[in-house]
């Protein structure tokens, strides 16, 4: 892999309230340092994992809109990839491809399960997402697409169809 695609972007990975053990998302949190400039850890939990130094840990702001903003206003790169720790089964593929999708205000890449799409990862332009972020706190994701233009994408328009049953 280019190691130039991705050093304009920077991992975000978000714990939820019901955050993973800490050992498992501080691996996570190192392997996306493998990848990307800057890695920040945001969510409820996220003080009492073990990462590396050059990893930024924040405590969890609440909603997941003002974790989001918590996420993009703590690192410095143009484009801020994001992954919710719940799937911790993100392959490196998934990581690298939505990196090299053309730039976009924001991508969201969604698996369709038997009910619903479930929300893989995103990747925003970090100025313009803060500039889009609703202060509402209720305010969701699909507001915040719809701001910014963003569009979903399969991971079969990734090139990854072999991910979707590990995903659903």
């Amino acid at each position: 892999m280019d190691a130039a695609l991705l050093s304009n972007v920077a991992g975000a990975l978000i714990l939820p309230p019901e955050g993973p053990a800490s050992e498992v998302a501080g691996a996570c949190a190192e392997v996306m340092s493998g990848l990307f400039c800057e890695v920040v850890v945001v969510g409820e939990g996220a003080p009492e994992i073990d990462v590396p130094d050059h990893i930024e840990v924040r405590s969890d702001a609440g909603s997941a809109m003002a974790t989001l903003r918590v996420a993009l206003e703590t690192v410095a790169a143009d484009r801020v990839l994001v992954v919710p720790a719940s799937l911790l089964s993100s392959s490196v593929e998934l990581l690298a491809g939505l990196a090299a999708w053309p730039e976009q205000s924001a991508v969201l890449v969604t698996s369709r399960g038997e009910d619903a799409s479930r929300e893989l990862a995103a990747i925003y332009r970090r100025e313009e997402a803060l500039a889009a972020l609703d202060p509402d706190p209720a305010a969701d994701l699909d507001a915040l697409l719809t701001r910014l233009a963003g569009e979903r994408v399969s991971l079969s328009a990734l090139g990854l169809g072999d991910l979707i049953a590990e995903a659903c």
